[in-house]
């Protein structure tokens, strides 16, 4: 697992750090420059450039901007020919003692202004901004990077790259880095938003600054050993749970996007998937079905009808369902959900109409809960269950998402670049997947894996974010494939046994 803070606990971390230490922040600034110095020198083993081809140092005002004089020092004094370009005349008292000691060991400093051209070096440090950074760069720091952006050198990013905000991952206009060195601790901003767009690797630079408290969690592929455990050869369908998938109607039928669901659930390692739709479909969707079982529901007007002893049948010997999936607006969702959320044993994903039904009938809906729940929003879909704008949501996609796991006491599952998994307590960030993901039934897919996995799993924040994590790997793997232009969700459900496979210990 990495360690992610945000960008307040990343200040009382560092604070709490120069207490500790002689020399305090002035320390762990030459730590910082003296990790990017090494950074440095594997790039120079790795692409076979020299220490005599020169190296530009673009540097802010705060303390990113000295990490940036302290590696400007060390590659003056190790014989590199450093030019450092300044965006602004402020410093820090630490930048500023660092500012001198490369000027003194023969770095050359240059103020940016709109004739820099950094296309002449081979290899460029970012250290503008850091993160403290918000909104859109001005003046002479957006300069430098388009300059940086567009000058060609293999770019090292000191910290987080400059222009990308440290709690979203979003940004406006930032820096373009082949390696980004995350000093101390991992931000939320490596793994949300355009992060995976701009940082070409990510590596942790360890300077003595360790996490206060409680953490967000980026797990890694060998965290889940223990969901996919090895199955003993004496067992049978019935060891592995029941998934239900209830979900369609007239308007969105989506034969194969539902069957996709049921099959992801199966791949998953459920042992039953059973599959409930309106009796008016059951014909187009059907011949989708393998392994599946089908079970109509009564509809009218093409939505499902609300019966208590027909849902008890559909919901019989079931570990976990999900529901909402091309439900559309019906009538008698929201009583099926209250049935639902109502049924005790029963483990509980809602994903799109079922998310719409419970901002229709308000989160007092989960007063009925006597299970457990996961929701699976889009920023979209969270806004209109928070009352939060979609640009709030975006901006602080950790934050929202903890808070309302603990108004609600479900747990949250925000869908994105990186995936937020949260009960308000215990926090993950999922950020694998590729861009061919973005395409219809990638939410369905996600939906039947989570109702698979559950089926024989406890729901927890972790085995959320295994089934996140698992959707992300197929998602790779069909991409190396087919590609990311012509790629579909099924491409995707093809690949979940292989990403299981994979997390699975060996």
């Amino acid at each position: 697992m990495k360690t992610l803070v945000s960008a307040d606990e990343m200040r009382k971390c560092d604070t709490s750090a120069a207490n500790r230490i002689e020399g305090g922040t002035q320390t762990l600034m030459g730590r910082a420059g003296a990790a990017l110095y090494e950074t440095y020198l594997s790039v120079l083993e790795r692409t076979g450039k020299s220490k005599s081809d020169a190296v530009a140092v673009v540097a802010g005002g705060g303390g990113n901007g000295g990490d940036g004089y302290a590696v400007a020092e060390l590659l003056a004094k190790g014989g590199t020919p450093c030019r450092v370009f300044t965006t602004t005349d402020k410093k820090s008292a630490d930048g500023e003692y660092y500012f001198e000691r490369a000027r003194s060991a023969g770095a050359e400093f240059t103020k940016v202004d709109e004739n820099t051209d950094l296309r002449g070096f081979g290899i460029i440090f970012d250290c503008i901004f850091g993160v403290g950074f918000h909104g859109l760069p001005q003046s002479y720091a957006a300069v430098a990077i388009d300059r940086i952006n567009e000058s060609g050198a293999f770019v090292i990013s000191a910290d987080i790259n400059s222009g990308l905000e440290s709690d979203s991952g979003e940004y406006m206009s930032a820096v373009r880095s082949d390696i980004t060195v995350a000093v101390g601790i991992y931000k939320y901003g490596h793994f949300l938003g355009g992060a995976r767009d701009l940082i070409g690797e990510l590596t942790l630079a360890d300077i003595g600054i360790s996490p206060d408290g409680a953490c967000v969690c980026a797990p890694d592929e060998d965290d889940f050993h223990d969901i996919f455990a090895k199955r003993p050869h004496n067992s049978h369908k019935g060891t592995y749970g029941t998934s239900v998938i209830i979900g369609g109607c007239r308007e969105y039928s989506g034969a194969a996007k539902l069957a996709n669901l049921s099959s992801s659930a199966l791949r998953m390692g459920c042992g039953i998937s059973r599959l409930c739709v309106p009796e008016s479909i059951v014909n187009s969707v059907s011949p989708y079905l393998l392994e599946s079982t089908l079970f109509p529901i009564p509809d009218r007007d093409g939505h499902m009808v609300y019966s208590p002893p027909l849902f008890d049948a559909a919901l019989s010997k079931a570990s976990s369902v999900a529901l909402g999936m091309g439900w559309g607006q019906g009538k008698d969702n929201f009583k099926i959900l209250i049935h639902t959320l109502g049924t005790r044993s029963l483990q509980v994903i809602i994903d799109a109409d079922g998310l719409n039904a419970v901002a229709d009938y308000g989160l007092e809906i989960f007063s009925f809960r006597r299970n457990k729940v996961t929701i699976t929003p889009h920023p979209a879909e969270f806004s209109r269950l928070s009352g939060i704008p979609v640009k709030g949501v975006l901006e602080n996609p950790v934050g929202c998402a903890v808070e309302f796991a603990k108004q609600t006491g479900v747990i949250v599952l925000l869908k994105g670049t990186g995936t937020v998994v949260t009960d308000g307590k215990e926090t993950y960030i999922v950020n694998r997947g590729s861009a061919g993901m973005a395409t219809a039934g990638s939410g369905d897919v996600l939906s039947g894996a989570l109702a698979g996995l559950m089926s024989y799993c406890e729901m927890t924040p972790k085995t959320v974010a295994a089934a996140a994590y698992v959707c992300g790997v197929a998602g790779e793997m069909a991409s190396d494939e087919v590609g990311d232009i012509g790629m579909t969700s099924g491409d995707t459900v093809k690949n979940i046994a292989l990403a299981v496979k994979s997390l699975s210990a060996k």
